[in-house]
């Protein structure tokens, strides 16, 4: 599988497909610059989280967490474009354009990066079963961490916009910013609930909230 994506486009494509094209911005940012920050954050994060804790739980959970930050956008290289999320989430039809998105990258991911194991034409590779899982069918608890580290990531970049003088994006950034807190409520319940009796810190993430609120109050005095 490795030569494999050595040789295709896909690492291209997520270095070509820009985000946020749909606004003016002074800092373009492409799939990969951003999935890069999406690693970061993520897996700082779980460290926030967890701590020294080796739990073997608690591993087996961030392992699943660190490969869905990294593949998280991967299913925009396969429709070659990055959807906006007014797009994708407007009220006439975003639950009928999600789906459609859902089942063509399904589509697309099991064709693409399927891979015999050991001669076994039915049977598919580690590689290939983790690459698809990761696009196509993460569990939903590892998907709410993914998606706070994407907002995370999001509001990282528009305050960087901010500071650059780019004042049309400040509708954005108080929609993310909002997102970003209820994001954190939907990660601080599941966590509670999924690893009772463990010694979990939220104390940097709730750090973190009070530090992006303060910046967008701010942004908006200037």
């Amino acid at each position: 599988m490795i030569s494999k994506i050595f040789q295709s486009e896909y690492l291209k494509r997520l270095d070509n497909i820009k985000q946020w094209a749909e606004i003016d911005t002074f800092k373009e940012e492409s799939v990969s610059q951003h999935s890069y920050k999406v690693v970061i954050f993520g897996r700082i994060l779980l460290e926030d989280i967890f701590g020294f804790n080796k739990d073997p739980k608690i591993l087996s959970f961030k392992l699943a967490c660190i490969d869905a930050f990294m593949f998280h956008d991967w299913d925009e290289a396969l429709i070659l474009r990055d959807i906006s999320h007014e797009t994708k989430y407007n009220q006439f039809n975003g639950s009928v354009i999600r789906s459609v998105l859902n089942d063509l990258s399904r589509h697309i991911a099991l064709n693409e990066f399927f891979e015999p194991y050991n001669e076994d034409e039915k049977a598919s590779s580690p590689s290939s079963d983790m690459i698809t899982f990761n696009i196509i069918g993460q569990t939903s608890d590892v998907k709410l961490i993914c998606k706070l580290a994407d907002w995370i990531s999001l509001c990282f970049y528009m305050k960087r916009e901010m500071c650059l003088g780019n004042r049309g994006i400040y509708e954005k950034w108080i929609y993310s910013k909002n997102e970003v807190q209820h994001s954190l409520d939907a990660v601080k319940n599941m966590l509670k609930s999924r690893f009772v009796g463990y010694d979990l810190n939220f104390n940097e993430l709730d750090n973190l909230i009070l530090n992006i609120y303060g910046e967008a109050k701010e942004a908006n005095n200037d």
